[in-house]
């Protein structure tokens, strides 16, 4: 009779030492996949209490703005924020009429349909907000930046937004900014198609490339507009006179060029 050890090959009973190895595998490998699963819940509560804080802060911001831009209504009482950055607020359909907004940041916000008639925007920074049906009636947006802003829509008749910045394709379409003051604004590549512009102010404002098609431009004053005679041509109400009156892009400096 042999008197060799017991080996695993040929089906043979494996060693001590072999079974041992084999459980620690088995351990390690179940322990890994423990430690996986935990990882994922962890970090699954943690998503969700991340998303749950961005509500309440974003709720506690909207509340924040609302409660001190209408206690503090301009000509009634000076004010100033005490943290005047908002972006991403979600204001829609929210009273700020004759609310001192001067230099905010409401950069991303949504007011759609918000009640902004009489209120003092002066500087703010309103790139890629959302405007469409809001109401900025005798707004002063004087130097405001609303850089793709959505506006369509939106109502701006006697608005103040000399010096202000709606370009790189901000939406304007079918805007009613009659009798509005838009001298020095830069609306390049700006659409304002459908737009009410009857009696508006250009004077001076850059309009090169922004899309005319269908506005109405009945008594716009166009001294020294940059716009080409072409885009003009798509719009209603302009006369021979006001044709004379644009400025030669090819002539005239831009505005909107850094010195």
């Amino acid at each position: 009779m042999s008197n060799e050890h017991p080996t695993s090959v040929n089906g043979a009973k494996p060693a001590a030492w072999e079974t041992q190895l084999l459980w620690v595998i088995f351990l390690g490998v179940v322990f890994g996949v423990m430690a996986e699963v935990a990882r994922q819940i962890a970090y699954e509560v943690h998503e969700r209490r991340s998303v749950s804080e961005q509500h309440e802060e974003q709720r506690t911001l909207n509340e924040r703005v609302l409660r001190q831009a209408q206690q503090h209504r301009r000509g009634v009482k000076p004010f100033v924020f005490d943290k005047p950055s908002f972006p991403g607020a979600e204001l829609t359909a929210a009273n700020l009429d004759w609310a001192n907004l001067v230099r905010i940041d409401l950069r991303r916000a949504d007011l759609r349909n918000a009640d902004l008639e009489g209120a003092s925007l002066w500087l703010a920074q309103l790139d890629d907000a959302d405007l469409r049906h809001a109401n900025l009636q005798h707004a002063t947006l004087h130097g405001a930046k609303l850089r793709r802003a959505k506006l369509a829509n939106t109502d701006l008749r006697h608005a103040n937004f000399a010096s202000g910045w709606a370009e790189r394709a901000a939406d304007l379409s079918d805007a009613d900014l009659r009798e509005a003051d838009l001298r020095h604004a830069r609306l390049r590549d700006a659409r304002l198609a459908n737009a009410d512009l009857r009696g508006a102010d250009l004077s001076r404002a850059d309009l090169l490339d922004a899309d005319l098609s269908g506005a109405q431009l009945s008594g716009a004053k166009l001294a020294g507009t940059r716009a080409l005679r072409e885009q003009l041509m798509r719009a209603n109400g302009v006369t021979a006179q006001m044709l004379a009156e644009v400025a030669s892009p090819t002539t005239e400096s831009d505005p909107t060029a850094p010195p």
